[in-house]
């Protein structure tokens, strides 16, 4: 587990089997993640998954910084990665874009020069923000690293109602979320947003389409976050009183997965939404499946405030 400031960032590895899950931001691939992956390819080993779980900052900034500086899957300059997972337009949308009118590729073109997110921990670690104008949003390295995508070229979706399971030497991946009416919910929204902007026909995929589409998603994970409920210590509140769902469409796409490795389980659970990972397992447990787990990874993060004290992730 790496520091991540408020992110995910997970190398799991056994007998030669090695996964990549989020890398944090650009910092924590920068100064933690990347001498480990140089260490695994000096022994000869490779990465045989890399789970990009969703698009937001804390998840995706280090997985792009990541790809940057590997460069094309058949010369890597890191370490082999034997297949990538990311659910990008291209993954959720099926059909071939028409030609863009100047005024759609202005509108789309502009959404691209935002950039992704500006972060406290980029700016405080003095990375330089990570931006579109460089080329690199994270499915056009994919593509253009030609790297395994999704079991193919990136054209099918990482969901419960495609592909949702992945056999290893040692073990099994296996999806619990996202379901495809989450992927669709967050189609629309794109959908509904680029209409505003006057352009159509925009659930294709392709070229700038599919940049516009990641960096739009990644400031709605800004834009849809939930100031923190505060709660009376002089009374007791069970946690059904104080949950409140979560209604993020890019949380909601969060890749959630079981994974088991040399006979050890692990929950790992992204940003994934509370509803859809009861349903999955009861639906597991239905199947005969153990709910017992060696590692639980909990969605979202927890965190303390202590009096006089920073705050501190726990």
């Amino acid at each position: 587990m790496y520091p991540a400031g408020n992110g995910d960032a997970f190398i799991i590895n056994s007998d030669g089997t090695n996964l990549l899950i989020d890398a944090g931001y650009a910092s924590t691939f920068n100064d933690h993640i990347k001498s480990d992956l140089e260490y695994l390819a000096s022994v000869g080993e490779s990465l045989d998954l890399l789970i990009t779980t969703h698009v937001d900052a804390d998840h995706i900034s280090g997985v792009i910084r990541f790809l940057s500086s590997n460069g094309h899957s058949n010369q890597p300059n890191i370490i082999p990665i034997k297949e990538i997972w990311h659910n990008s337009l291209r993954s959720i949308s099926a059909s071939e874009p028409g030609k863009l009118t100047a005024d759609e590729e202005g509108a789309l073109n502009a959404i691209c020069l935002r950039g992704h997110p500006s972060t406290e921990d980029e700016l405080n670690s003095g990375v330089s923000e990570i931006s579109a104008r460089q080329g690199s949003t994270l499915a056009k390295l994919i593509y253009e690293g030609g790297y395994k995508w999704n079991e193919s070229d990136g054209t099918r979706s990482i969901s419960l109602d495609n592909v949702s399971h992945k056999t290893l030497s040692d073990g099994e991946v296996r999806v619990i979320a996202p379901r495809k009416e989450r992927l669709e919910a967050l189609m629309r929204w794109w959908e509904k947003e680029v209409q505003t902007l006057r352009c159509s026909r925009m659930e294709a995929s392709g070229g700038v389409i599919d940049d516009a589409f990641e960096l739009m998603c990644a400031h709605l994970s800004n834009e849809n976050s939930t100031a923190p409920i505060l709660l009376s210590s002089a009374t007791a509140k069970n946690l059904e009183e104080a949950y409140l769902p979560d209604k993020s469409k890019t949380n909601g796409s969060s890749i959630a997965t079981v994974i088991e490795l040399n006979g050890k389980r692990l929950l790992m659970l992204a940003d994934a939404l509370a509803e859809d990972v009861v349903t999955a397992l009861r639906e597991l447990q239905k199947n005969g499946h153990s709910l017992i787990f060696d590692v639980v990874k909990i969605s979202h993060h927890c965190y303390r405030r202590c009096k006089n004290d920073p705050l501190t992730s726990i």
